[in-house]
């Protein structure tokens, strides 16, 4: 009594059952985690490893009732990501993304700002090819109307992953991009 496996029960805390820990049954110090994510890189370094993957989980998935899977993914379940959307969303900043941008902001515009940084990312230089499309044409000052009034307007290409990066915290962002602006005139 009072052994489970090879842990202790006497020496289960029960804060390893709360929100904080919710995906793991014991805590993990920083070195356990250092070797789990060695162990996860090596393991995804073999060759064919994300196809082995890839096949045992639509294998494990196939006896899962379609029911309980249409479940999961939100499609009979009326309340999915009802948490997140809108004004509930911590990203919210007033319905700004439905207000139209200035017509002058169009496709020769674009072009331009991309050429004239020589089609690569302003913040990491990832060329439109590494970054498998178009790069995206930011307004350093988060104001789509800038080119119609009497606001100075700041342009730059950026990929992908940047131009997520860069909706979040963005008076870092447009002080960061302002700055490196400055610093290339």
């Amino acid at each position: 009594m009072g052994k489970r496996g090879k842990y202790n029960i006497k020496k289960i805390n029960p804060t390893w059952f709360t929100k904080d820990h919710q995906f793991s049954k014991y805590p993990k110090t920083e070195q356990h985690k250092r070797k789990l994510s060695d162990a996860a890189k090596k393991y995804y370094e073999t060759p064919g490893a994300r196809e082995r993957t890839s096949i045992s989980t639509k294998e494990g998935m196939k006896n899962v009732p379609y029911e309980k899977l249409a479940y999961w993914k939100g499609k009979k379940n009326p309340e999915h990501g009802e948490h997140v959307r809108g004004e509930k969303n911590s990203n919210w900043k007033g319905g700004i993304s439905f207000e139209p941008y200035c017509p002058k902001f169009n496709m020769k515009l674009k072009e331009q700002i991309r050429d004239k940084f020589s089609r690569m990312c302003f913040l990491c230089k990832k060329t439109e090819e590494e970054n498998g499309c178009r790069l995206s044409v930011h307004h350093v000052n988060y104001r789509k109307d800038c080119l119609c009034g009497d606001i100075k307007c700041e342009l730059v290409p950026l990929c992908i992953s940047c131009h997520i990066k860069t909706n979040r915290n963005r008076g870092y962002w447009e002080s960061l991009i302002l700055q490196k602006l400055g610093a290339l005139q």
